[in-house]
């Protein structure tokens, strides 16, 4: 009896260490170039009732085609992105990744239009969850920052690029310096 309640402690503590948070959602967005955008979703076990909500006939509906359908217009309608120019970029496809780390998480691939990234919106999973955290790790040509959207704040904007910057930083020397020329050199006609 001893062995059989040790081998029930063990088993406990070790199942849920391999088993996905139903809160959290993990998305790594590539933009290599600006002619695509990916996304590899990581997705917890409840993705399921976040469909089932956002659409209840799928709780008599057996049928895969159905399913992806569904999943396409949540994803389409909830995870948004934006260019510069505050026009959305598209959603061109999702595509199944097979499940490789655990049987509790569920992971596609978005590919989206090209485009320079300026802002998203992720509120995948916050219709079913109040808790609930994506997590987002962007790697783009210039940089790679790590940010969290929650249901109180569900959108990033991104930063200009940092070479921006320092041409606007020096737009505005430029600026300074050429008026004081002609300050100077009105100055000495007079």
């Amino acid at each position: 009896m001893k062995i059989k309640v040790t081998w029930f402690c063990l088993i406990s503590l070790i199942i849920p260490a391999f088993s996905h948070d139903a809160d959290v959602a993990f998305f790594d967005i590539q933009q290599i170039n600006s002619r695509e955008i990916y996304i590899y979703a990581d997705f917890p076990w409840t993705l399921r009732d976040a469909l089932i909500q956002f659409d209840s006939s799928l709780l008599t509906d057996k049928r895969k085609g159905n399913w992806k359908t569904v999943f396409a217009e949540y994803v389409a309608l909830r995870l948004r992105i934006y260019d510069s120019n505050h026009q959305q970029i598209k959603l061109l496809e999702i595509e199944d990744v097979p499940n490789e780390h655990s049987g509790h998480a569920i992971q596609y691939i978005f590919r989206f239009e090209g485009g320079t990234i300026r802002e998203i919106d992720n509120q995948l999973m916050f219709n079913i969850n109040e808790d609930q955290k994506n997590y987002h790790k962007l790697i783009n040509e210039h940089d790679s920052i790590e940010f969290v959207t929650i249901p109180t704040s569900p959108n990033f904007k991104l930063n200009q690029p940092a070479y921006l910057k320092y041409y606007l930083t020096l737009l505005v020397l430029a600026t300074i310096f050429l008026s004081l020329l002609k300050v100077k050199f009105t100055k000495r006609k007079l």
